[in-house]
């Protein structure tokens, strides 16, 4: 079967999508001055649901939460009034992978001069669903992420390494189901990451 792809043209200047221009604010937060976004200078697993941070050999350091707890928390980081601000959001996909490094070919693939990750392998959640399926949501890979070949559909999920795992063959990977691979061992192809930390952002 022929699959037929389409293509859309553009011009202008190369070289400036992607271009970050990060501000440590010395608050805790970080902004772009590139695209207008402020972000936390570190993800969920560093924090209490109260605001508070943790410290690294905290036993809940690093944790994850499922999609519906992500909005709930995000909700308490508003009411904590976390780093003095109540308005905070999960960014959409596009907004988070603004920030990805793409040129990176370590863990994470995020700019650590700026953003603290409690872990390098962080699945990160998005505000974002999939088109038909509003139950479902997005995150992206900023460290190890698996995918198989969608024009064979054969042979086993394949590791792609730092940003490669946050760069996306359509949509970014799903947040669905299952915990992650453990480590050394190869995904299902129907295996998802079902619990992630989060970055949220203030405008």
């Amino acid at each position: 079967m022929k699959t037929t792809l389409r293509v859309h043209a553009v011009r202008g200047q190369e070289g400036i999508y992607g271009v970050n221009d990060f501000v440590d604010n010395q608050d805790g937060t970080i902004t772009d001055q590139a695209t207008g976004l402020m972000w936390t200078q570190r993800d969920s697993g560093a924090v209490n649901d109260d605001g508070s941070l943790r410290v690294a050999d905290d036993v809940n350091y690093g944790l994850g939460r499922t999609w519906v707890d992500t909005l709930v928390w995000v909700e308490q980081m508003n009411q904590a009034n976390y780093l003095g601000y109540s308005d905070w959001r999960l960014p959409d996909a596009k907004e988070l992978q603004s920030i990805v490094q793409y040129e990176k070919t370590t863990l994470p693939a995020a700019d650590t001069e700026f953003f603290k990750l409690t872990r390098p392998d962080c699945y990160v959640w998005t505000s974002s669903t999939c088109g038909d399926f509003p139950e479902l949501a997005l995150y992206i890979a900023f460290g190890k992420a698996y995918g198989i070949n969608l024009f064979s559909g054969a042979g086993p999920a394949q590791a792609q390494h730092g940003s490669e795992g946050a760069r996306p063959m359509g949509p970014p990977p799903m947040g669905t189901m299952g915990p992650p691979p453990a480590e050394g061992k190869k995904p299902q192809p129907e295996q998802r990451q079902s619990v992630n930390t989060e970055m949220i952002i203030y405008e």
